[in-house]
This record gives structure tokens, sequence and C-alpha cells, in this order.
């Protein structure tokens, strides 16, 4: 592996013939690809590739919330790649080829601002949310932001509400929303900053179950 200096065109990334150039702590590299092989992977290595694809799946689409959380906190370490590392080692239950994440486990969100001691409520037909919290004893929290994560474990489809409602209200009511409004639903929820230079932890909320029924507009 070799490190390159960025010239005027700035850094190289990307594949060109059998090398790969890439950028990591402000630094870039080059290292030569690995060679394809025809030889098939073992059974460990294929429920490994297994279980990292349905890491990468799940949050992929919270890239971008992972990633500025964990920034804030860390800046040498990307917040996906510690994500999927968590989920991997805490988070995965199952056996080949069935494996399924145990979301209770999964803390989507990191950083310093105090946690919420959230609480969840969902009437059986609707698809409305109520969602309340503990108030902090510091008051320069209570501008802080909320923000709801909704996974729907039947479509692989996200739902963020974020910036709707601050900390010192204590509570909220939340409608949920395309494309997440039936089905198998996971709860999270966090706080952010003003000025979105801090995050809490996210808490998982728990599971809630809804569909589209005749009740659907209560």
């Amino acid at each position: 592996m070799a490190h390159l200096h960025s010239g005027i065109m700035g850094p190289v990334s990307g594949k060109i013939g059998n090398l790969v150039y890439y950028t990591t702590r402000g630094k870039c590299f080059v290292r030569r690809a690995p060679a394809k092989t025809k030889k098939r992977p073992t059974l460990k290595q294929q429920a490994q590739r297994d279980k990292f694809s349905l890491a990468m799946r799940f949050i992929s689409p919270l890239s971008r919330l992972i990633n500025e959380s964990y920034r804030l906190i860390n800046r040498r370490r990307m917040g996906v790649n510690v994500m999927i590392r968590d989920i991997l080692y805490t988070s995965i239950i199952g056996k080949q080829p069935h494996f399924f994440i145990d979301y209770a486990q999964v803390n989507l969100l990191r950083g310093t601002l105090p946690w919420s001691m959230g609480s969840l409520f969902h009437l059986e037909g609707s698809c409305n949310l109520e969602l309340s919290w503990r108030l902090p004893s510091n008051p320069v929290h209570l501008d802080d932001e909320l923000i709801v994560l909704i996974y729907c474990c039947t479509t692989g489809n996200w739902f963020v509400a974020e910036g709707e409602t601050h900390r010192a209200e204590g509570n909220c009511s939340l409608r949920i929303q395309a494309p997440v409004d039936s089905g198998m639903l996971q709860v999270w929820m966090a706080f952010r900053s003003p000025d979105s230079s801090a995050y809490s932890n996210s808490e998982y909320l728990g599971e809630v179950i809804t569909s589209k029924t005749p009740s659907y507009e209560n």
C-alpha cells in the first residue's frame, strides 16, 4: 500500500486498472485490487457476507444522520462503519440462512446530549403514535429537536421525522406516513441540538403493527 500526495486536481478516488485509490483520515492511498476467484466461499464466509448485507441494507438509508452523529464525537471514524460492526457483533440473531436483526439492541445514533427516557403509545387500528419523554434538569437542553426514526420490517423502508418538536414540549403526536404506514414497524427516538452540533443516543421505543383499515383516518 502506498501513500499519495494530492495534486492540483485533488485526491484520486476509485479503481484504475488493477489499482484502487481511496482516501481515509484526509490522506490518499493506493492498493492492488483483490484478484477475482471462482472458489466458492465456505459456510462461515457466506454467513458473514449474509450478515453484512443484512446490516448494510438496514442502515444505508440513514447514512447521513448516522455519519453526522458519530462524526461529532469521533471525527476519525465513519459512523456507518462503526454501526455495521456493532450490528454484526451484538444485534444479529438466527442461523444461516435465516438471520434477523434484534432491533432492541440497535443504537442508531450516538451523542452526548441527555437521554430522554422516552415512551411510546399506539392506538390499535390507527396510524398515530403518542410519544412522551422526561425533561432534563438542565434547561439549556429544552430547545433540542426531536428525531423519530421508524423502520418498516415488512417493506424495508424508513420514515424519519425531525425538527418539528422540541424537547421542552415533553410529548408529541406523530402520524405514521408512507412508505411505512402499513406493516410491522420499529420505532426509535433521539434529540439534536438546534445548531446540529450535538446528538443524544437514540432510544428504542418498541414495535408497532399497523395496517390500512377502515379506521385508518382515526
